[in-house]
């Protein structure tokens, strides 16, 4: 949205999770991903965001990346997908001060099925979602993000540039939809 049309990788169109053909995209966890334009970095600034999505994980893959602004060297503003290989949902943010936070759900999420997932960063604590219920506890947070760090990708994890990083990629495999 507001015009961070990414670069798509490989993503291929296919149902979203109302079943409106090419109105999502499918990720083979391998290779594929959406590059977001660097000036998304610049909507961090403020330390408040909500970033939601329809998620269809096809196996529970290490890492598996939604959306991140994270590098394989340094850390970013944020990850949110599934924490290592626990298939629970999971958003670590980098706070300005370097500081990395975490909220994790206390369940893993079903395979093979629409999910809607969504974070909230509202200045003062970081929400995690699932299927519109709140899960895990409110993490409190200085209200700031890490804004160093400028790329972002969707289904996978950028590397020191916007090519997906080199180890622990955590390349999605199954399908995202907005």
């Amino acid at each position: 949205g507001n015009l961070n049309n990414g670069t798509v990788n490989g993503a291929t169109l296919t149902a979203g999770h109302s079943g409106i053909a090419n109105n999502a995209y499918s990720f083979n966890g391998s290779s594929s991903y959406i590059a977001v334009p660097t000036n998304f970095a610049n909507s961090f600034s403020a330390g408040k965001m909500t970033v939601s999505a329809w998620v269809y994980f096809n196996v529970n893959a290490d890492w598996s990346s939604i959306i991140k602004n994270w590098g394989s060297v340094t850390t970013g503003a944020f990850h949110f997908g599934l924490s290592g290989l626990s298939q629970k949902l999971h958003l670590q943010i980098t706070q300005s001060t370097g500081t990395t936070l975490n909220a994790l759900a206390p369940a893993t999420i079903t395979l093979n099925t629409w999910h809607h997932v969504a974070f909230t960063l509202d200045g003062t604590f970081m929400h995690l979602y699932q299927d519109g219920v709140e899960v895990g506890t409110p993490v409190s947070y200085n209200g700031t993000l890490k804004t160093s760090f400028q790329y972002t990708n969707i289904g996978v994890k950028p590397g020191t540039t916007q090519l997906p990083a080199p180890s622990f990629s955590g390349y999605h495999n199954g399908k995202l939809d907005d």
